[in-house]
């Protein structure tokens, strides 16, 4: 089941749908139906007193893949949505905003304002993913096992959103 999902992210199937949380959803629930009724068919030829069992373990297998996608690439990639959105809103007494406007003020408001960097990396220090050597930040390698782990979802899900090797342009 899990394999049949996380394989349907790599198709072509609802890429017309542009939001990562909904196309999963709509992989997800093909995924489920597509097994729910493989599972009838298998038990009405078979096994007749499985089909309670097998619908159960479907479900189940539903569930924990529903959550692991939404703890995972979903709110990797949707990081900074809840900002750009309330943005939007907040100015919403002008004629609207240019892509240059909203993205001047994500820089000026929520970088540079509100100290997201500085707060990013702090964080990072307390949970020793980075140091602070010289004034210059370095990787740790519970750090690089994080990348790994981001790069794994990442591939899993067919994203693109950690940056590729190469360092400041």
């Amino acid at each position: 089941f899990t394999t049949t999902f996380l394989i349907s992210f790599h198709t072509p199937y609802y890429q017309s749908q542009p939001v990562l949380f909904y196309r999963g959803l709509i992989l997800l629930l093909t995924v489920t139906i597509f097994f729910v009724i493989i599972a009838f068919i298998y038990c009405i030829k078979f096994h007749k007193n499985k089909l309670e069992s097998i619908i159960a373990a479907t479900v189940i297998s539903f569930a924990i893949n529903l959550s692991v996608f939404i703890i995972l690439p979903v709110t990797v990639d949707r990081s900074i949505t809840t900002y750009i959105l309330s943005v939007i809103s907040n100015n919403s007494h002008f004629d609207g905003l240019s892509q240059k406007d909203i993205v001047d003020k994500l820089i000026q408001q929520y970088v540079l304002n509100n100290g997201a960097v500085a707060k990013r990396l702090k964080e990072q220090l307390i949970i020793n993913t980075i140091v602070k050597q010289k004034g210059y930040y370095k990787i740790t390698n519970k750090g690089r096992s994080l990348i790994k782990l981001f790069q794994l979802v990442e591939n899993v899900y067919n994203l693109s959103i950690i940056p590729n090797k190469g360092g400041i342009n």
